[in-house]
């Protein structure tokens, strides 16, 4: 029963909404125009009596030749360079990162692989600290190539 009032409501609703854009596209013609007595409202006859409008023949100040191929050259690929040194350096820090990571993970384990827990305290004692240093170089050399423009 209620399935049946539910599915008839919304049924109903879609019918509401989905009749709402076909109603709204109405288009709108000079007699509407006449009809509405809008003041100031120009009809396509006005605007085709209107003289055409002017255009600017040429720019009002020159641009001064300046060669900017040739200066960027060299400054690209400088850019280019750090940015090729600063993804290799991340790709190095991730790399080291995930390995610290499977080792945390081994230290979080239920055995950890290893035969005495004070051994799996010692081995966190010692990836935590490095972790985070990972992801501090990883963020500014993110940050860095996002300076460059990468």
């Amino acid at each position: 029963m209620k399935n049946a009032i539910l599915g008839a409501a919304l049924g109903a609703c879609a019918v509401v909404f989905l009749t709402l854009p076909a109603a709204a596209q109405r288009k709108y013609t000079n007699a509407d125009l006449e009809k509405y007595r809008l003041a100031g409202a120009y009809t396509n006859e006005d605007l085709k009596r209107l003289e055409p409008l002017s255009y600017q023949a040429a720019p009002l100040f020159e641009y001064p030749e300046i060669d900017l191929l040739s200066a960027s050259i060299a400054e690209q690929r400088a850019i280019e360079v750090r940015g090729d040194v600063l993804r290799q350096e991340r790709r190095g820090y991730q790399a080291e990162l995930d390995y610290h990571s499977g080792r945390l993970k081994i230290a979080y384990s239920a055995g950890g692989g290893y035969p005495n827990r004070f051994l799996n305290r010692g081995l966190l004692s010692q990836i935590e600290p490095r972790l985070e240093i990972l992801r501090r170089r990883i963020a500014l050399i993110t940050a860095e190539l996002g300076g460059l423009g990468r």
